[in-house]
């Protein structure tokens, strides 16, 4: 299974009693297939993983699984504090017909390295594709190097997505796999320069407000077209300024909206929603935005 290319890290229609709002779901899917991204990865950190229950969560994989009925890729997102949740996700995930999962290091209490490889190995026995998921900022602890190039080496993970904002971090993370692992930044103001050094795509959220655009940036890249990439990279690092307004996801939720006229909602309880001072901001910077 290859994990190459533009991955979006779905965030989650809400409607005003912040249940899913499938209509809205479904038609950002719709969209995204429809302009060529390679992968969609729900339940992440743009998609509020942690305001949900297992529950929740499992049936929102289904949903987006049932509605993509294999158009596109679909990584389900499986972290969660423990290895016995993160697997039975996990599990799940396998038995709806995903491609792949992405979990992260427990977190709250932190295992030591030996823990961190027993927490994979366990997750392998749900016969699926794991990636990690480094995030620092989100876990408190950095997945370090050795032990995914040692997870990698005797095929327990897949690949990595990386968050951390280091270019250094995803560099090193390329450089200690094999060729075959999959190393996907998750910061797209870094996304042209990971490929530059190896890296084989992203899971951005810029991915969802101009996908044509960052598609068209993979396939420069990967055809070594690195100055007129650039040109693009410019604009994603500018809606960047944008997605962190507010509290995340709020500012990339309003860009998704006013971008295609889906009301992704706001945040789930108790992440705060846009001022409509910020809504306006947004509202103004898409509709000036080469798209």
């Amino acid at each position: 299974m290859s994990f190459e290319g533009v991955f979006a890290p779905l965030v989650t229609p809400l409607n005003r009693n912040y249940e899913v709002n499938w209509e809205a779901f479904h038609a950002l899917l719709d969209k995204l297939i429809e302009d060529g991204l390679h992968g969609v990865v729900p339940m992440g950190t743009a998609g509020e993983f942690p305001m949900f229950t297992t529950d929740e969560r499992m049936k929102i994989a289904e949903g987006v699984a049932d509605h993509i009925n294999g158009r596109t890729k679909l990584i389900v997102g499986t972290a969660a504090p423990s290895t016995q949740e993160t697997l039975m996700l996990t599990k799940h995930a396998k038995d709806i017909g995903a491609d792949g999962v992405m979990a992260t290091n427990p977190w709250y209490l932190k295992p030591s390295e030996e823990g961190l490889l027993w927490h994979y190995r366990e997750l392998a026995k749900a016969d699926i594709p794991t990636l990690a998921y480094n995030i620092p900022s989100a876990t408190g602890s950095t997945m370090p190097v050795h032990i995914v190039s040692k997870l990698a080496e005797e095929g327990t993970l897949a690949g990595i997505k990386d968050s951390s904002g280091e270019l250094s971090q995803v560099i090193a993370y390329i450089r200690e796999t094999p060729r075959d692992f999959f190393v996907l930044p998750g910061i797209d103001t870094i996304f042209l320069a990971s490929m530059m050094h190896g890296a084989v795509g992203g899971v951005l959220g810029t991915s969802m407000v101009i996908p044509k655009k960052v598609v068209e940036l993979y396939v420069l890249a990967r055809a070594g077209k690195y100055e007129i990439a650039n040109e693009i990279q410019v604009a994603l690092s500018a809606i960047i300024g944008y997605v962190f307004i507010g509290v995340f996801p709020a500012g990339l939720k309003q860009l998704v909206t006013e971008a295609w006229g889906i009301d992704m909602g706001d945040p789930k309880p108790p992440l705060s929603p846009l001022t409509e001072e910020q809504r306006k901001m947004i509202a103004e910077f898409i509709k000036n935005l080469d798209r």
